[in-house]
């Protein structure tokens, strides 16, 4: 299920859904379909690119835009 609750940015729903918390995946049936995607394509292109071998994911989410729902995300900086 996808979180319905205020983003921060601009206090409209998120429609956001967490699939890694504190390095762990939390939805089992997303996993086989994220993990290569994160382990073969995302880590080596960032632990590259910033010199930073060991570097992991700990924290990761999707969002959906829907056209009756939000479509855009203003960019801002997380803090």
């Amino acid at each position: 299920e996808f979180s319905i609750d205020n983003d921060s940015v601009d206090e409209r729903p998120t429609y956001e859904r967490y699939v890694i918390q504190v390095g762990q995946f939390i939805e089992a049936e997303l996993e086989p379909i994220l993990r290569p995607i994160l382990e073969d394509r995302l880590l080596p292109y960032v632990r590259k690119k910033y010199e930073a071998p060991k570097a992991v994911a700990c924290t990761a989410l999707i969002r959906r835009y829907l056209p009756d729902e939000r479509r855009t995300h203003p960019t801002h900086l997380d803090g």
